[in-house]
């Protein structure tokens, strides 16, 4: 069997570059007759910032879609008009449905750009949503399956400090991960909690913002920004609650690797992931989507009731289990030999 997979480019050390990555190393490495070939478009002669296994083909287009950064969009879409118009994340978070303009001609576009893109996904054999939440996005569509992402982290042997006093979060620093929201709601924890540190691990154009921040709160010595780093299972393993603070996702796989490690966690109930992933009040506490003190007021209640966080972060592990790779990779193997047994020979 044939597998392909196409984005942009290997040499980011992203999420989508991860996933990827992951399964398709898993696939050639476990699946017999299996032949997986990465497609990207502008590797720009890069090395992969993940290792590719050797059974996995790496083949590079050389067609600069995103490179240099420096363009418009306007000038990309003029050149490559197909190519930017995808969704990413969830439908109502990119893509021609995130545009909101008072513009009629605007909002002409923005229908007829939906309304094709949804024929087009309608012709084919499967569409692959992460989530049940963002399976409801898309009521039009009866080619559906819903296969969520797998932890990629390893995690055998490893366990939290759930008696710590520190706190993590992880992510881009960038207006989606929410950190400007997160950092005044440790500043309301910090007040009743001031032995708690709250590590907040990323890269990203707003960091300088977020530092900012944290000086005018006065909470130099309880919020800390880090770099990205390689061994982050080593800062999950010093941690005992995990906060996500997103304003939207596709599916958090800092959650999914946070609950892994044993790690009590708080989230916004945001579109889309936490829902799927939580069961609110047993493996993690779910939080109105952008309410501030609603979040602080549920980390301090994990502070403060030491045995429920124990146990929030030990059913947090069993419900980890459903995203491991050998759980999410039968799913995906399933689907595969479903569709070649339909498949026009």
């Amino acid at each position: 069997m044939k597998i392909a997979y196409y984005l942009p480019s290997l040499q980011a050390p992203g999420g989508i570059e991860r996933i990827v990555t992951f399964k398709a190393n898993y696939f050639a490495e476990h699946f017999e007759g299996y032949d997986i070939t990465i497609i990207t478009s502008e590797q720009m002669g890069k090395a992969p910032h993940f290792p590719l296994s050797p059974k996995v083909k790496h083949i590079d287009l050389g067609v600069s879609f995103d490179l240099p950064y420096s363009q418009s969009t306007v000038s990309k879409m003029l050149k490559y008009p197909f190519r930017y118009y995808r969704f990413h994340v969830s439908r109502y978070a990119y893509g021609a449905e995130a545009l909101k303009r008072k513009s009629a001609i605007v909002n002409m576009i923005k229908k007829r750009w939906a309304n094709r893109f949804v024929k087009n996904l309608s012709k084919l054999s499967r569409v692959i949503i992460l989530t049940s939440e963002g399976a409801k996005d898309w009521p039009e569509l009866t080619n559906i399956s819903i296969i969520p992402n797998p932890i990629s982290t390893p995690v055998e042997g490893k366990q939290t400090d759930i008696l710590s006093h520190n706190a993590i979060a992880v992510g881009r620093y960038a207006p989606q991960k929410g950190f400007d929201m997160l950092i005044p709601a440790w500043s309301i924890v910090a007040q009743r909690h001031p032995d708690w540190k709250l590590h907040i691990y990323g890269e990203g154009d707003l960091k300088e913002k977020f530092t900012k921040l944290i000086d005018e709160l006065q909470l130099n010595n309880n919020c800390l920004l880090h770099h990205t780093v390689s061994n982050i299972a080593e800062k999950y393993c010093m941690s005992s609650i995990f906060v996500l603070s997103s304003r939207y996702e596709g599916l958090p796989l800092v959650l999914g690797e946070a609950m892994a490690y044993g790690i009590a966690p708080v989230a916004f109930a945001c579109p889309c992931g936490p829902r799927d992933m939580i069961t609110n009040g047993k493996n993690g506490l779910l939080v109105e989507n952008g309410n501030i003190e609603q979040l602080a007021k549920q980390i301090c209640y994990l502070i403060e009731k030491e045995n429920i966080r124990i146990e929030m972060g030990r059913q947090a592990k069993i419900r980890a289990k459903d995203f491991t790779m050998e759980v999410i990779s039968r799913q995906w193997k399933s689907l595969f030999e479903e569709l070649m047994e339909y498949a026009p020979q």
